[in-house]
């Protein structure tokens, strides 16, 4: 199966955001990765600070840094907007790509790159309504579903061994 495309924005923030909630899913994310636990975190400091004045200082940098937890943690539940940051400086913005996927694998690039990847090297897999994500532990592997018809996408799920939702 041959299909043209080009990453967007809002297809960049879903398939990052498919790709977390698969490594949530595969249990990779540590505790120190885990957004819940950052915000948490943070609401404990600034509860902490709030509560237990000893010296002047030291409930302002306590609750200064559970205000940056928060912002760390939260960043997580508004991906668009902490993402667009890294899109802009990504070789994604603006560039047409070509997938070839088959039984044994697929291959993905441009006009300056090529890559191809056999389906045991591929760590993780996930989808939403806007992408379908393949991770090898090294690259990541963006492919919108706007350029794919539903017949593609069903054969898309079938060589990749992901499970229609």
């Amino acid at each position: 199966m041959h299909f043209d495309y080009e990453i967007s924005l809002e297809d960049y923030s879903a398939g990052m955001a498919a790709f977390t909630t698969s490594r949530l899913r595969a249990n990779l994310i540590k505790l120190q990765d885990n957004p819940v636990a950052w915000i948490f975190l943070g609401l404990l400091l600034i509860v902490i600070a709030w509560e237990h004045h000893t010296v002047d200082w030291a409930p302002l940098i306590i609750a200064c840094t559970g205000a940056w937890l928060l912002y760390a943690g939260g960043r997580v539940f508004f991906p668009k907007r902490y993402l667009t940051g890294h899109y802009d400086m990504s070789a994604l913005k603006g560039q047409k790509f070509s997938a070839d996927i088959g039984v044994d694998g697929f291959e993905t690039g441009n006009e300056l790159q090529k890559s191809h990847v056999l389906w045991a090297a591929v760590k993780l897999k996930g989808e939403n309504k806007r992408a379908f994500v393949l991770y090898t532990g090294s690259n990541l592997h963006i492919f919108p579903k706007c350029y794919l018809s539903s017949e593609q996408q069903e054969e898309f799920r079938r060589l990749s061994g992901l499970m229609a939702k």
